[in-house]
């Protein structure tokens, strides 16, 4: 014999649906708070900044970092310039930053001074 006493444990225990409530009121509960959450997924993602051109930039810089410089075709898709002028970037920006993190350290490492800088 099934023991159909409330509360129940299982995989609803997550909701904030009370149990005692009929299903459809259970069902309409249980749709108020997704649409809830949904409404409060969204208003978070609304408020975030898109990455900038120059987060952008280090970003593949550091991925590529290991390796050497990114590929010249990944550069120019990306970014629409040569390798030489994203290294320009990449060591200009690294002027800016902290040059006392690991991370900084390593793109100095790859991007010093190899070529003349680009004249734009």
């Amino acid at each position: 014999m099934t023991n159909l006493s409330f509360p129940r444990k299982g995989p609803h225990e997550h909701t904030d649906v009370d149990p005692r409530l009929h299903i459809t009121d259970q069902v309409n509960q249980y749709r108020a708070e997704r649409r809830r959450r949904r409404r409060k997924a969204n208003n978070t993602r609304r408020h975030e900044q898109p990455p900038s051109q120059r987060d952008e930039v280090l970003h593949l810089a550091t991925i590529w970092a290991p390796y050497g410089e990114p590929p010249p075709d990944e550069i120019f898709v990306r970014f629409g310039i040569t390798p030489q002028h994203f290294a320009d970037r990449v060591r200009q920006l690294l002027q800016k930053l902290d040059s006392t993190s690991t991370s900084t350290a390593k793109l100095n490492d790859v991007y010093r001074q190899r070529h003349p800088p680009v004249q734009v």
